[in-house]
């Protein structure tokens, strides 16, 4: 149920005994407005808060389909990871000494010119999966 502006005026107009405005309770409608913002940022944070969680959640499912992915494949085979930009990059999979399980190892197959090195080692859930057709 949403107030109008002309019900919110009138309902912080003063009245007089014949129904004449004789005046506007300017800090009560301070106090609304200040109440207003503050529950809007609280508002904002939560949803904020829930549609992160909701994106990890998601994120960890996208990650174990890719993990069981990236595990099947053995030491030098070609796969596609989706970087923070969306764009795709081939890789072929490397084996690195700290034997990690949180991300998977890679040597780019075409580097961006003038990269430093050509390892990456993206999360899980960025791993493109192929769909079986």
């Amino acid at each position: 149920m949403a107030m109008t502006v002309a019900e919110i005026k009138s309902a912080f107009n003063t009245l007089s005994a014949e129904n004449e405005v004789i005046g506007f309770d300017f800090d009560a409608f301070d106090k609304v407005v200040t109440d207003l913002i503050s529950e809007r940022a609280s508002m904002r944070a939560d949803a904020k808060t829930k549609a992160k969680e909701a994106k990890d959640a998601e994120n960890a499912e996208l990650g174990k389909v890719a993990k069981e992915y990236y595990d099947s494949l053995k030491v030098g085979d070609t796969f596609s990871y989706k970087d923070a930009s969306g764009k795709i990059w081939e890789a072929k999979k490397i084996e690195t000494k700290s034997g990690s399980d949180k991300r998977a190892s890679c040597e780019l197959v075409n580097p961006p010119a003038g990269a430093k090195s050509t390892k990456r080692y993206p999360e899980f859930f960025r791993v493109v999966v192929p769909t079986e057709e």
